[in-house]
C-alpha cells in the first residue's frame, strides 16, 4: 500500500490475509486434534496441547496482538536498520494495476545495483588437511 499510513496499512493487510490465517490455523488445529483419538495418553496430550496452542496463536497473537503492536508503533514498525538494508538484496515488485512507464536509466543496471552497497565478506575456508599416509 504505497502512500498509506501505518494504521491503514495494517487494516488493509489484515483484511486481505485474515481468512487465509484463520483457514491455515483451523486446518492445523484439526490435524493436531486428530491426535486426541490415539489410545496413547502422551500422543493425546501432545495433540490437544498443540491444537490449543495453535488456536491461541492464530486468534490472539496473529489477529489481535501483532496488528495492535504494528498500529501502536506506527512508522517505527516499518523501520529497517541501515546495516540490514545494506546486507539484504534489492527486490523490486511491480503491480499490474500500478504499472508505470519505466524511466530511462541514466547508468548501467549493475552499476545502479551496486551503488552505495557493500558486499558481505566471503567466509575464509581452509584447505583440506593433507593425508599423512601420503
Amino acid at each position: 500500500m504505497k502512500g498509506a499510513g501505518p494504521r491503514e496499512s495494517v487494516v488493509a493487510g489484515l483484511a486481505k490475509v485474515s481468512r487465509l490465517i484463520l483457514a491455515a490455523g483451523a486446518i492445523m488445529t484439526a490435524v493436531f486434534f486428530g491426535f486426541a483419538t490415539d489410545p496413547d495418553p502422551i500422543v493425546k496430550i501432545f495433540g490437544v496441547g498443540r491444537g490449543v496452542a495453535i488456536m491461541i496463536d492464530v486468534l490472539m497473537v496473529r489477529m489481535v496482538v501483532a496488528p495492535a503492536v504494528m498500529t501502536l508503533l506506527g512508522d517505527r514498525a516499518w523501520w529497517l536498520p541501515g546495516w540490514l538494508d545494506r546486507v539484504l538484496p534489492r527486490l523490486e515488485f511491480e503491480d499490474d494495476e500500478e504499472a508505470e512507464e519505466p524511466e530511462e536509466p541514466t547508468e548501467e543496471p549493475a552499476e545502479r545495483r551496486e551503488r552505495g552497497r557493500r558486499r558481505a565478506p566471503l567466509p575464509r575456508t581452509r584447505p583440506a588437511p593433507a593425508d599423512a599416509d601420503g
